[in-house]
């Protein structure tokens, strides 16, 4: 019984990472519930599932906020945010994080372009939060270097 659950356990997961990438299981029971057939079914034309964490990309990408850009990345001494804010806000917080979530500088941004001066920041992979409200916000992971 025990192997039963354990082997149920590990389609289960198993199954749930291959319907991830188009693929999936399909099982097939008897009236009394006996397993008669266990086949792998591919789904076409499923796109493949990507990491969100790319260098230069919006972690945090929601449809209803504007487009924002920062750059460079990797970068040293400034970073660049560029975009504009969104309809009835006026201004946005901006959180430089460590990996550790601990604040290392922050910002008030208004919209178009503004420079964040990150000098004297240590080497490292840094979260920049743009925080237009308490339920809005974008994360871009900043990789500094010297």
């Amino acid at each position: 019984m025990k192997q039963y659950f354990l082997v149920s356990i590990l389609f289960f997961f198993f199954g749930t990472c291959i319907a991830q990438q188009g693929a999936g299981f399909n099982f097939t029971y008897d009236n009394a519930g006996n397993l008669i057939q266990r086949k792998v079914v591919v789904y076409p034309n499923v796109p493949p599932v990507t990491g969100r964490m790319a260098s230069a990309k919006d972690t945090t990408q929601k449809d209803s906020l504007p487009p924002l850009s920062v750059y460079p990345n990797p970068t040293f001494g400034e970073v660049n945010i560029d975009g504009t804010l969104p309809t009835n806000i006026t201004q946005a917080d901006v959180f430089l994080t460590n990996e550790q979530g601990q604040l290392i500088k922050k910002l008030i941004y208004y919209g178009g372009l503004t420079q964040f001066n990150i000098s004297g920041v240590q080497t490292g992979i840094y979260y920049l939060s743009v925080n237009y409200s308490k339920k809005n916000k974008k994360v871009f992971k900043i990789i500094v270097t010297q």
